[in-house]
Order: C-alpha cells, then sequence, then structure tokens
C-alpha cells in the first residue's frame, strides 16, 4: 500500500473515529470476580460438583463478622448487648435473610417423658448471674464452641446468611452497608469475610489497578523514550499507537461480552508494553532513514519494507505465546490469552496503517540527529564478545545446569487466598478467622446412598457416618462437621434435657426412631434442604479447617480416600470429596500439564516461524537456544525462592518464550539483510549487532519497565507476571546480545547475495 498524504489524513481522521467510538463501549465493560471461573472445565468432578450443589445449594453465600475483646471476656453483658444491637440490625439490610449471632442462638431442649419442649437461649446474657454457668455449656457445645466462640473467649463469631447468587451488583452495597455498619459500634476490633466481601474487594481493586496502572506504564514509557529519542513529537506515534490498540481491544473485550476480572486487568498494560515493541523498530528505522536523507514518504517506504516481515513474525511469536494459553483450562486465563492475543494483532494491524500514516503527516516535525548514537558501544561490545565465545558458551552450560537444578525444586501448592498482598485487609481479615476459630478453607462431603431400602438415619449409615466424621477430623484437623449424624446427636442431647454428656448417637432404637420422626418434620420445612434430601438417602457433611494450602490437601486426600473405601466397606453408599476448594486445587495439579501443552504448541509454531523465514533448521536451533534459557532461568528462579507452581506462575512460560522470541528474529532479519549484501558471515554478525543492538535494548528496556509496573499490583498472580517476566526479559537480551552472536559459524567465509544464513 503506497501512503499518499491525503490516503494517510484519511486513516488517521478513521482511526480517532474509530476510537472514539470504541471508547463509548469500553466505558461500558463490566467488572468480575468468579471463583468458579477457576474451576476445571469439561471435568467430572465439577460436573458433581455442580449437581451436588443443585441439591443442597451454595456452600459460600453467607458473610462471617468476627469480634475481638483485647480485654475481658466475650461473656460480659456490656460487650453482648452490643453484639445483640448489632444482630438486629444487620438483620434489616437488604438481601439478609438469617443472622445467626451468640445473643440468638437456642437450644431445643425436651422433656423425655411427656415429649413437650422449649428453646432455650444458649446464653442469658441480660442475666449476669448466669455468665458462668452460661459460659461452661457452650464449651461443651461442640456446634458453637470453636466457631462461634473463640476457645480463648476473646472472639466471637456471627454468621450472616444473604440471598443466594446474588452478584457483583448486590456484593458491593452489602459488603459495604456491613463492613459501615460493624465499625459504627466501635468494637475493640472486627473483621468481616465472605464470598460477597470477597468479591466486592477485588473488583474495587480491579477497577482502580485498572487506570492506575495504565496511567504508570504510559507516564514511564514517555519518559524513557524522550530520554532515547529526545523528541516528544517523535515518539507519540508510537504512544498515540499503542493507546489507540488499548482502546480498540477494550471496545473489542466488551462487543463480545468478555467481563474485566483479575488475570484481564492486565491485558491494558501489557498492550502498552507490548505494542511499544513492535513499533520502536519501525521508529528507530524511520529516524535513521531520514538523518540518511531520505524524505518522509521514502523513509516511511523504507521502514515498511525493511521491518514490515520481521514485525510480522515478531507479533506472530507473541500472538502464538499469548494464544497457546487458551489450552489451560481455566476460562479466566483462557480469554486473558485470546484477548491479550488479538490485542497484539490489532496493534500489527495499526503499525501497517496508522504509524505509516502518522509518519507521512507529522514525520517533517520529527526532530532528527537528537538521539544518542550507540554503535560505538556496540561495535566494542561485539569485539569482546567474539574474543569471548567459548568462555560465554562454558558460562552459559553453567548456568542452564544450575537452573535446571533449581527449577527441579518447584512444587505445586497455592492457598486460597494467596493471590492477595498479605498485609490487605481481607488477607488479615481471613487471617483472623483461620487463626481465632475453625479455619477458612471448606471440607465438603457428599455421601449417596445406592440402595433404596435405606435412608441416612439407618444404624448402619450413621454408625459408618460417624467412623467417617472422625477420620476426617483427624486428618484435616476440622472444627465441628454439620451432618445428618450430627443432626441425630443434638436431637438426642435435646431429648436429654440438653445434658452435654447426651450429645452422642442413642442407644436405644425406639429414642433413635423418635429423632428421626422429629427430623423428617423439620426437613419438611425445608429448614434442613441445605444438608439432606427429601428422600433421605443423600446428604451433605460440611465442616471448616485451617488453609493448609493445595499440596498438603492433595496429600491428605491420597491418604484418606482409600481409609473412607475401608470404612464404607460392601456398604450400598459413596462418599465424595468434592467443593471449591478441591477443584480449584484440582486446576492446580492440571494446570502444568496443560501450559506445558501450550507451550509446547508455541515452541512448535514458532520454530515453523523461523524456518519459513529463514529456511534453515540450524538457524531454528540457533534461534531457540537463547530463548530456552530465560524459561529454564525462570524455573530455577521459582526453584531458588521457593515460589510454587500455580496459576500465576505457569502462564509466565508461555508469555515469556512468546516475547522473548521477538528480538531475536529482529537480529536474525537484520543479520540476513546483512548477508544480502555480499558479505561474509562474521562480518554480517557485527553489523547486524550493531545495527539492531539498539532496538533490541530499547525494547528490552521498555517491556522490563512496563512489567516492573505490574508488580506494584495487589494481586498476587499480577505482580508474578510483573516481577519474573520482567526477569526473564533481562536473560532473554543477555542470551541475544551476547550468547546469540557466538553461535554462528565464522569458518564459512562464503559469501551471500540471497541472504542465506
Amino acid at each position: 500500500m503506497k501512503f499518499t498524504p491525503a490516503k494517510a489524513k484519511l486513516i488517521l481522521i478513521l482511526s480517532f473515529l474509530l476510537a472514539g467510538f470504541s471508547i463509548w463501549r469500553a466505558v461500558l465493560v463490566e467488572y468480575n470476580y468468579d471463583f468458579e471461573a477457576f474451576f476445571p472445565k469439561n471435568d467430572p468432578e465439577t460436573t458433581f460438583f455442580q449437581e451436588f450443589r443443585k441439591k443442597f445449594g451454595p456452600d459460600n453465600d453467607f458473610i462471617l463478622i468476627g469480634l475481638h475483646q483485647n480485654s475481658g471476656s466475650v461473656y460480659e453483658p456490656a460487650f453482648l448487648q452490643k453484639v445483640s444491637k448489632l444482630t438486629d440490625s444487620l438483620s434489616t439490610l437488604r438481601f439478609v435473610e438469617k443472622v445467626i449471632s451468640p445473643t440468638n442462638i437456642r437450644s431445643m431442649v425436651r422433656d423425655p417423658l411427656m415429649g413437650f419442649g422449649v428453646e432455650l437461649p444458649y446464653l442469658r446474657w441480660n442475666n449476669p448471674e448466669f455468665r458462668a454457668d452460661d459460659s461452661i455449656a457452650l464449651s461443651q457445645t461442640p456446634e458453637y464452641y470453636g466457631s462461634m466462640f473463640s476457645t480463648d473467649g476473646k472472639s466471637v463469631c456471627l454468621v450472616l446468611e444473604h440471598t443466594p447468587y446474588i452478584g457483583d451488583t448486590a456484593c458491593g452495597p452489602l459488603s459495604n452497608q456491613v463492613n459501615v455498619l460493624v465499625n459504627s459500634f466501635g468494637f475493640d476490633e472486627h473483621h468481616v469475610a465472605g464470598r460477597c466481601v470477597g468479591q466486592a474487594f477485588y473488583i474495587d481493586l480491579i477497577q482502580g489497578e485498572l487506570v492506575l496502572f495504565l496511567a504508570i506504564a504510559f507516564l514511564m514509557m514517555v519518559l524513557i523514550l524522550y530520554l532515547i529519542y529526545g523528541s516528544l513529537m517523535a515518539i507519540s506515534a508510537p504512544l498515540s499507537m499503542v493507546m489507540l490498540s488499548v482502546v480498540f481491544t477494550l471496545g473489542f473485550m466488551e462487543a463480545t461480552g468478555k467481563s474485566m476480572d483479575v488475570m484481564a486487568s492486565a491485558i491494558p498494560t501489557i498492550l502498552v508494553v507490548v505494542g511499544l515493541s513492535v513499533t520502536i523498530h519501525s521508529l528507530t528505522k524511520f529516524l535513521k532513514e531520514r538523518a540518511n536523507g531520505l524524505s518522509v514518504e521514502d523513509a516511511t517506504a523504507t521502514t515498511l519494507k525493511n521491518i514490515g516481515l520481521a514485525n510480522l513474525f515478531t507479533t506472530l511469536t507473541t500472538m502464538v505465546g499469548f494464544g497457546s494459553l487458551a489450552t489451560s483450562g481455566i476460562d479466566p486465563i483462557d480469554d486473558f490469552g485470546l484477548y491479550t492475543a488479538a490485542g497484539v494483532g490489532i496493534a500489527y494491524i495499526l503499525s501497517l496503517t496508522y504509524l505509516p500514516a502518522f509518519f507521512i503527516v507529522f514525520g517533517h516535525r520529527f526532530k532528527i540527529g537528537k538521539s544518542l548514537d550507540w554503535s560505538g558501544f556496540f561495535r566494542v561490545a561485539i569485539e569482546r564478545i567474539l574474543k569471548n565465545r567459548k568462555l560465554i558458551w562454558i558460562f552459559s552450560a553453567l548456568l542452564a545446569v544450575a537452573t535446571i537444578t533449581g527449577a527441579l525444586k518447584v512444587r505445586e501448592n497455592t492457598l486460597l487466598l494467596e493471590d492477595l498482598a498479605r498485609d490487605s485487609k481481607i488477607s488479615r481479615d481471613f487471617a483472623f478467622f483461620g487463626d481465632r476459630f475453625q479455619g477458612t478453607r471448606p471440607l465438603e462431603v457428599a455421601v449417596q446412598l445406592t440402595d433404596t431400602s435405606l435412608d441416612l438415619f439407618d444404624p448402619m449409615v450413621l454408625e459408618k457416618m460417624a467412623r467417617i466424621e472422625d477420620t476426617l477430623r483427624a486428618y484435616y484437623q476440622t472444627g465441628f462437621i454439620f451432618s445428618p449424624l450430627a443432626m441425630v446427636k443434638i436431637g438426642n442431647r435435646s431429648l436429654s434435657g440438653g445434658s452435654p454428656e447426651a450429645y452422642a448417637l442413642p442407644t436405644s432404637s425406639a429414642r433413635l426412631r423418635q429423632i428421626v420422626r422429629e427430623i423428617r418434620m423439620v426437613e419438611k420445612s425445608g429448614k434442613l434442604s441445605a444438608y439432606i434430601t427429601s428422600d433421605l438417602r443423600s446428604a451433605r457433611m460440611k465442616g471448616l479447617f485451617k488453609d493448609i494450602g493445595s499440596k498438603r490437601a492433595h496429600e491428605i486426600r491420597t491418604q484418606i480416600e482409600p481409609k473412607l473405601k475401608n470404612i464404607i466397606g460392601n456398604a450400598p453408599m459413596r462418599v465424595t470429596l468434592t467443593g471449591t476448594a478441591e477443584l480449584i486445587d484440582k486446576n492446580n495439579r492440571n494446570l502444568a500439564v496443560n501450559i506445558g501443552q501450550g507451550l509446547l504448541l508455541s515452541f512448535l509454531f514458532i520454530m515453523g516461524i523461523v524456518f519459513y523465514l529463514f529456511r534453515s533448521f540450524k538457524i531454528v536451533f540457533i534461534s531457540l537456544l537463547p530463548n530456552f534459557l530465560p524459561l529454564l532461568f525462570l524455573g530455577g528462579i521459582m526453584g531458588w525462592f521457593g515460589i510454587s507452581m500455580k496459576i500465576s506462575t505457569a502462564v509466565l512460560f508461555t508469555i515469556a518464550f512468546g516475547i522473548a522470541v521477538d528480538d531475536t528474529i529482529h537480529f536474525l532479519a537484520q543479520l540476513r539483510e546483512e548477508r544480502k549484501k555480499g558479505i561474509g558471515m562474521e562480518e554480517a554478525v557485527r553489523n547486524a549487532f550493531v545495527y539492531s543492538g539498539k532496538p533490541i535494548v530499547i525494547t528490552s528496556i521498555i517491556l522490563c519497565s512496563g512489567f516492573l509496573v505490574l508488580s506494584l499490583s495487589s494481586f498476587m498472580a499480577t505482580r508474578l507476571i510483573g516481577l519474573l517476566t520482567s526477569i526473564v526479559m533481562v536473560v532473554a537480551l543477555l542470551g541475544d546480545l551476547i550468547l546469540l552472536p557466538t553461535l554462528f559459524n565464522f569458518k564459512d567465509k562464503k559469501t551471500s547475495s540471497k541472504g542465506d544464513l
């Protein structure tokens, strides 16, 4: 396409009109954070849990409110009076269905002979004379001691049950109202946690960081480019181009129904950084040709001719790197890879249309000759590099061995809230519940009977559940587990006048039948639908335990499953560990394999690109070697510093490889141009190093600086992408500038006018 001034102006006008439309659409992008998006796709365990949840309802539609006394105990009347008022106030909030509090929990006590019953409060908080007796009684009540009352008597926990499945638009206001209300009562210390709270917190962070990081990255790029090129007008070309690519990508996301989540929030900043790296080679070439005396039109045409093909292939490699993430099997990561790849593609299209149009219209205003001349430095550097070829090879080999050793230490492990900074409020809140109470990691167990002649309250089934519960508690160190077994024990205690010793399975068959009749009556009211089905053949066993990490949880599951099978024996029942945490853990275990498949595809595709470009398997090997070392280095860093394999680190390998190989391709493309001049390999390598060195260094500086901005994030996933990718870019730069030039065979003195390598 020949760019005339008239066509160039038309392209600029159309670009800005489309940008205005895209901005209008981009501001409509919704924000979302959904744990369930990290479930394995098309997986039997996911399907099982979804069916399980249809039977029993969601397992996380509640908010925990922790209140702590710095001095005194939680059984003091003044403290409990404030708790009672808070409970009443919380009950009036929209979407709140029930608030379970220390001041409203009651025990049903029945007369074993007369049969009548009466509900008695566990805490007679407005009668101080019962304080000692009630506190002792609660310490012997397993369903509340350790879960609603901390064992040190300093903290209590309220459970606010809200409307099931409410989304972001409701979670935000509800979370804010709860926090404001609790804070207004002036407790010594309070903490709030739950799905709704976490979701609202994440959304606020995503919105804030999206704008902040994009602004920081843009300003940083302005500063770096101005220091290098010395012309605001010149650097306005690539900067405006990448901003257009960001706006167009956000508009595309909104048009296709993609919401902004934790992973997607990093896309705009990444596009600024990666998009600039695509244009730096073009800008450097354009300025060089203008300095050589070419007109704006001729300099633009020469730039497109010499840089266009290399930019095409570097764009493809970057798109492949991000696009291969679509093999992860996790929706947020799949979308992150695909939409970032689309954004990189948009940036490339703009580099062929908008950027040259900008050069044509405004190029005569660029200040030429102001940028630093680095050729002298690179000429000295290449001589020293080539004189120390063997030393460089030895050092590279030793580095590879060391990094492989570190990489072998990498293990899979993650915590439920590991994605957030430890000093964030929500992390401190969840840690409070983990330290003071039973924990925050849910334990979900499905019990299913396969014999229609049995029900959950058959003595044999109850005995099996008792052994299952003992096993779960022994391995997971969980607190109270609510289940049909607990219902029977509570019923037996009620019929025994509330005696703590009666919290056990009844020894009398008649007593058991009486308890079951009453449970059936309660079940018909729907109050037990979260734990048993109406046919009494399926049940949920539910508890909480400390967040011990996915690695330890999987080890326990591996140990416990054979024991559960032994307990069941030939009994017609199935017991299945399930739940949100289990599915997220499974995704983490599968992630390395899925990402590995994507990385392999990326390798093969990029090998194909390099072979097509240079028609040489030798060049394919040479191009991959300096880019394979950064991946080993990444694995070594993770192993040396104890960074576990998880979602936020597994994606780095494909991202880093797709970006790092770009500068290698630019070096090889320049080398081919030098060979076309009919010079020998050794001189061609020297010239390619000198001419491509500056844009390679500049793009690496931009990539490192831009990704380092992401390391400021409150999200661990985004932070690790920023920090570790920056480190990998430095290693890749050193590989391209130091190792790559030493890999060519200088004994071949033949010249080439075809650019053969």
